[in-house]
């Protein structure tokens, strides 16, 4: 899964990419 990816990528809590963030919303929209 892409959740469990970013969950375990540190740089993905950081703004590094700009897709990330909105990815990352989409995440914890998935997991609610």
């Amino acid at each position: 899964m892409v959740h469990a990816d970013d969950a375990s990528s540190p740089s993905a809590a950081a703004p590094s990419t700009p897709s990330a963030a909105p990815k990352r919303l989409v995440v914890a929209d998935l997991t609610a």
